[in-house]
């Protein structure tokens, strides 16, 4: 695990109006939290932060299809949120152990006991907006918008090198594609 942490690791405060309590910037190798957490808030943020920070790679690589515009929005936003799943559930064990082992907070165990939500489950907690008018006001969401901003260039650009030249090909699907229609017209 080590090796995940070679180099620079920062913590930047981030505005309060921010919708997360924190988030990894896995371009920046930097941990943003909110401005203002309580104790418990703030540790739970940096426990989770650094577990996503250990995925990098993980990230790196979806980075890196979604940017050669091999993944569409919601394939984008799938991916994002399977490898928040990978470290939500490393979190709930971190948390479980702590309480278990070093006598943490029982307010550090989100689930109270419960047992980890199945992927599905979770993204649909993910996927819930938090504006009823912005359907892009979730988790998720905030990953489509990623997509908008970062990688729509990049998978509208692969789309169309990949589709076939038109040749007149569509006018003569239209007319039925009869061999007649073809010899009138060439």
């Amino acid at each position: 695990m080590a090796a995940k942490f070679r180099g620079r690791l920062e913590f930047v405060c981030i505005p309060d109006t921010s919708p997360f309590k924190s988030h990894w910037d896995f371009h920046g190798r930097s941990i943003e939290l909110r401005c203002g957490l309580g104790a418990i808030d703030l540790v739970q943020s940096i426990v989770f932060e650094l577990i996503n920070a250990y995925h990098n790679d993980d990230f790196q690589q979806v980075d890196a299809e979604a940017s050669a515009g091999r993944l569409s929005r919601d394939e984008y936003a799938r991916r994002m949120e399977e490898i928040e799943y990978k470290t939500y559930t490393k979190y709930i064990a971190v948390m479980r152990w702590g309480i278990a082992n070093c006598k943490w907070s029982r307010r550090m165990d989100e689930l109270n006991g419960a047992n980890v939500p199945s992927f599905d489950d979770f993204r649909k907690a993910q996927n819930a907006p938090t504006d009823p008018q912005d359907p892009d006001s979730s988790h998720t969401g905030f990953h489509r918008t990623q997509w908008d901003e970062f990688y729509r260039q990049a998978y509208e650009r692969r789309r169309r090198a990949q589709s076939p030249p038109s040749g007149g090909e569509e006018f003569f699907a239209e007319l039925g594609n009869t061999r007649a229609a073809k010899e009138v017209f060439t």
